[in-house]
């Protein structure tokens, strides 16, 4: 009788121990849609400058801009768990993938700033539906340590953004719309590989569906809940202060502080570098650091870096708090999504988690338009002070949120001692 070879013998366990119940093509094809999604959201913190020339714009109409963008991912992640429920996870996955590249062709042919919009509104709502879409597949299949590297590669896409189109502009001397035309490429791509692994996404989605049906609760009653809702108002803060730093902090550089247009494309692309770096590690760390050590130490990480971006008494002092606020920022959303089961419970998880998912998009959007709004009026250098203000903010919020659950924590210790 023939024995198998040690290395035979452990493959299945050591390949379920990597995998964690799910398929490596269903993954390694969500690490790439978001890489996808990630370059259009760093790509603007370079195109804004020159988009508002083209339309003869405002700097504070970055504010309309974004609440188009805003307003397609809200009406994704708050739509996504009925859509799957109905068409499927994978035709929730192919109908995002084809709106962000309809969205990004928009961007390349846009005649007026209305038309802009539009385009806008598209792609992110075809974001906004790969967003909660993976984030749902991926929290649901698989660790957090890969729910990690999933944000990771929405930090590659983010941190590929803004260099190509730096690259595009200071070095090809060609317009801005360039870089929305080569974004057309991975979004094609990414329709093709949803649409090649049809079985992958069906397999892991029947067993949520049916337990969905069974156990989660109605929108009306999850936005019931206080935890919900200090849960969406941390992540409405965390997407203004991680996605609104990046927006603003080229506008800061070149116009607020007059530095040149490479210099701030490169630490603008060396923010997301960091920031993707800290979810790589992340993804190999996290599992094994107590969750709530893991986001006080990054969000007190973040407030430090938006104090040195604030402070800046010299250009390089600014440059490292926005690296330092990259790195610090790494590991927050992963770790809050998957910390959610655990702190609404499983009856409210799944739609807390697209409300979040909403929520931070509209952070990222209402928030750099006030903040473009203010600097309008005030002064761009106030821009680093509202940063500063918002990154505080995540931080108070969570205290907030774990002061609940301690008090909670000792109600129900009463309640069963009797005292």
């Amino acid at each position: 009788m023939r024995t198998e070879t040690g290395m035979a013998r452990y493959a299945p366990t050591i390949r379920n121990a990597i995998l964690n119940r799910g398929s490596l093509a269903s993954l390694l094809i969500a690490y790439f849609a978001f890489v996808t999604i990630g370059i259009p959201d760093g790509a603007l913190n370079i195109t804004w400058r020159y988009i508002q020339p083209t339309f003869n714009v405002s700097l504070d109409s970055l504010g309309i801009l974004l609440a188009c963008a805003m307003a397609g991912r809200l009406i994704a992640s708050f739509a996504a768990g009925r859509l799957i429920a109905r068409i499927g996870m994978n035709g929730v996955l192919i109908i995002g993938a084809a709106l962000l590249t309809i969205g990004a062709v928009g961007f390349v042919i846009a005649p007026s700033w209305e038309v802009l919009l539009i385009a806008a509104l598209i792609t992110w709502l075809g974001s906004g539906s790969l967003d909660a879409g993976l984030n749902t597949f991926v929290s649901a299949n698989y660790s957090i340590g890969r729910l990690n590297w999933l944000h990771a590669a929405f930090g590659i896409g983010a941190t590929v953004g803004p260099a190509i189109a730096t690259y595009l502009i200071t070095q090809l001397n060609v317009e801005w719309r360039w870089m929305y035309a080569l974004l057309i490429i991975p979004g094609v791509i990414t329709i093709l590989l949803f649409a090649l692994n049809r079985s992958g996404w069906q397999m892991q989605n029947q067993a949520a569906i049916a337990t969905e049906g069974k156990t989660s609760a109605g929108i009306a009653e999850t936005l019931r809940s206080p935890m919900v809702l200090l849960c969406m108002v941390l992540f409405f803060a965390y997407g203004g202060a991680e996605l609104g730093t990046g927006q603003l902090a080229n506008t800061l550089f070149v116009d607020g502080r007059q530095i040149d247009q490479q210099t701030a494309g490169f630490w603008i692309s060396l923010y997301w570098a960091l920031f993707t770096l800290g979810r790589l590690i992340m993804g190999v760390v996290a599992d094994k650091i107590p969750v709530n050590l893991l986001l006080r130490g990054s969000m007190i990480g973040g407030v430090i870096g938006a104090g040195l971006l604030w402070i800046s008494p010299t250009p390089a002092v600014g440059f490292i708090g926005l690296g330092l606020m990259g790195f610090a920022f790494a590991p927050m959303f992963a770790a809050l999504v998957a910390a959610t089961p655990k702190r609404v419970g499983a009856r409210l998880a799944a739609n807390t988690i697209g409300f979040q998912v909403g929520m931070a998009g509209l952070g990222a959007a209402v928030i750099p338009g006030i903040a473009a709004a203010v600097a309008t009026r005030a002064g761009l250098t106030v821009i680093a002070p509202v940063i500063f203000i918002i990154t505080a903010l995540v931080l108070v919020v969570y205290e907030i949120i774990l002061w609940r659950e301690r008090t909670a924590a000792r109600g129900v210790l009463a309640a069963a001692t009797g005292d």
